[in-house]
């Protein structure tokens, strides 16, 4: 972004800022304030929609004058003066009469005066109106320029971080860590955190072990807009402001790199199966590797148990389940085609070692042991138990 677009955005909100703290003079008169505003807009709107209908002809109107003293009224009792007379003085007016010299005669001249006083008429209106819908915005908006989320996020944005962790603690306590530029972010937390470094966190060193989730918030203000956000949203701590801006923590946690050490990314949570993804999803972002892993295969055997159950109403579990339905001398489920040749009667006794083998080391461990598993590793297993479940779905018989 250009130096002169960045210079024209800031004079941009430092206007709309300081035009809120002119309008915003009676403290605890803001409802006051703001109804009284909208029922003069409503009063100037049948108005408006002539004009822009292009049917407003009248050079005086009684109505119009009537709601036009009582907006000066309005403004008088509850606004400043300079706001008073900048309302008085819309539009600034020029008179932008030209004479034609061959016919400059009375009739003409009169003609163009009287329609440049119906165009004085309709600008003024227009002005006002536009007028008082700016101080609503402003008021309504705490001074914060409505645009602020189209700037440029590299010049303007600072981020909060929240960590929870239970380091020393039974309990998850969560860590908020505001007003941070990007660099030191990626510096001080997310590059660490990326690392399985410690993370620095109110004066201790908090192990990756022990950090259960972190999210990160955006907010793309100046410093004296950064107050009239904590005012419009109470907010008196750095947690407060997280939960009222941007969540942004996807820009830092889901890229390449990212997935190979903390969430699954769109392609890859494509490759997990559809009844796996909802029960792993979560627990990925809050890093419980283990339990993902775990919560897979017993989605597993409670599918083939269930079936299982639905034919013979015999209720098995684990590995006497899949021992008996995988069994390629008499099985009750059949993955090839049929059994009649070799190759189709080890393909069954392949794929029944497999799930033996995937109950006996993998969901067996992760019920009686909380491993402290990488997220590369977790996914090979769900990856792993997704096309199980799918050749067990897909089965012949």
């Amino acid at each position: 972004m250009s130096l002169a677009k960045l210079t024209e955005e800031f004079a941009t909100s430092l206007k709309y800022s300081k035009d809120y703290q002119l309008f915003s003079t009676h403290e605890g008169s803001r409802y006051k304030l703001l109804n009284g505003l909208h029922h003069l807009i409503k009063a100037y709107k049948p108005f408006i929609n002539k004009v822009n209908a292009k049917g407003y002809t009248q050079y005086y109107d009684y109505n119009l004058s009537k709601h036009w003293e009582l907006a000066i009224s309005f403004i008088s009792e509850n606004f400043s003066e300079k706001v008073l007379k900048d309302f008085q003085e819309l539009p600034k007016y020029e008179n932008k009469l030209k004479y034609n010299n061959l016919a400059a005669n009375v009739f003409d001249i009169g003609f163009q005066i009287s329609r440049e006083e119906k165009n004085k008429n309709k600008d003024t209106t227009v002005q006002q109106y536009n007028y008082l819908k700016y101080m609503v915005n402003c008021l309504e908006n705490y001074g914060l320029h409505p645009n602020i989320q189209n700037r440029s996020k590299d010049f303007y944005g600072k981020y909060w971080l929240v960590v929870s962790h239970n380091f020393e603690r039974k309990n998850n306590k969560r860590i908020a860590i505001g007003n941070l530029t990007k660099s030191r972010l990626l510096e001080e937390y997310i590059t660490p955190f990326l690392n399985r470094a410690p993370l620095f966190l109110n004066g201790q060193h908090v192990p990756h072990a022990n950090i259960k989730c972190i999210n990160v918030a955006q907010l793309l203000l100046t410093p004296n807009e950064l107050h009239l956000f904590k005012e419009k949203h109470n907010a008196k701590t750095d947690l407060q402001v997280f939960k009222n801006a941007t969540e942004v923590t996807d820009d830092f946690l889901t890229t390449r790199k990212i997935n190979e050490n903390y969430a699954l990314s769109k392609e890859i949570m494509g490759m997990v199966h559809p009844k796996f993804q909802k029960l792993i999803k979560n627990k990925f972002k809050i890093q419980e590797y283990s339990e993902a892993v775990l919560s897979v295969y017993k989605e597993l055997n409670d599918i083939i148990k269930e079936e299982y159950k639905a034919l013979s109403g015999e209720e098995l579990d684990g590995i006497k389940l899949v021992s008996k339905v995988f069994n390629k001398n008499n099985p009750v489920f059949i993955f090839p085609p049929d059994l009649l040749t070799e190759n189709h009667q080890k393909e069954q006794e392949g794929y029944h070692l497999m799930f033996i083998g995937v109950l006996t080391g993998i969901r067996n461990p992760h019920a009686h042991k909380n491993f402290n598993l990488k997220p590369k590793d977790a996914l090979y297993k769900i990856l792993l138990a997704s096309h199980l479940l799918d050749k067990f779905e897909n089965r012949s018989q």
